[in-house]
């Protein structure tokens, strides 16, 4: 179904542009798993295998934290949240800090340490030359985190607009 033919969606707290904004920024965001991928894949050609497990390991779990709070965020955006689960915007702030941002930096921090204090037969292939690429796979775990949440979210507004679509009375007949 096109956007022409899509049926106005006035009967809800979000407005066409909003939904619209949610369903780009996911895409834009799908984009970050892609890298988030790629940061592992590129980890594991790197010459060590020790390097590359540990890109992978963190990237398999942003991708599970990804998944695990991808339908919450979701719910948040699309104003679902029942009444008696909502957090003040202190305790939003808290849960985020805790649940996400502290992780995934932690990660990207300790695999910088650690790419530093393997022995030299350990690292990855040229990593007195190419430091920056070794920095940028320590970041696997933001990456996929952030494009997996924000895959969930495209989905559910998807869903959220299918439903209202359905939901809506077919106008002329």
């Amino acid at each position: 179904m096109s956007n022409a033919d899509a049926a106005p969606l006035k009967e809800h707290p979000l407005s066409e542009q909003k939904l619209a904004g949610l369903e780009k920024m996911s895409r834009i965001m799908g984009v970050a798993l892609l890298i988030g991928l790629g940061m592992m894949v590129s980890a594991c050609l790197s010459g060590s295998f020790e390097w590359g497990f540990y890109c992978v390991l963190t990237g398999w779990i942003g991708i599970a934290l990804g998944l695990t709070g991808g339908g919450g965020w979701a719910a948040h955006l699309l104003g679902q949240v029942p009444p008696q689960h909502r957090v003040s915007k202190g305790q939003g702030i808290f849960l985020s800090l805790f649940t996400f941002w502290i992780p995934a930096l932690a990660a990207a921090v300790f695999g910088m340490g650690l790419v530093g204090a393997l022995p030299d037969g350990l690292q990855p292939d040229g990593y007195e030359q190419h430091k920056m690429r070794v920095m940028f796979e320590s970041f696997a775990m933001y990456f996929t985190a952030a494009g997996t949440t924000w895959c969930v979210v495209g989905r559910a507004v998807k869903q959220y607009i299918a439903e209202l679509s359905s939901a809506t009375p077919a106008k002329g007949c």
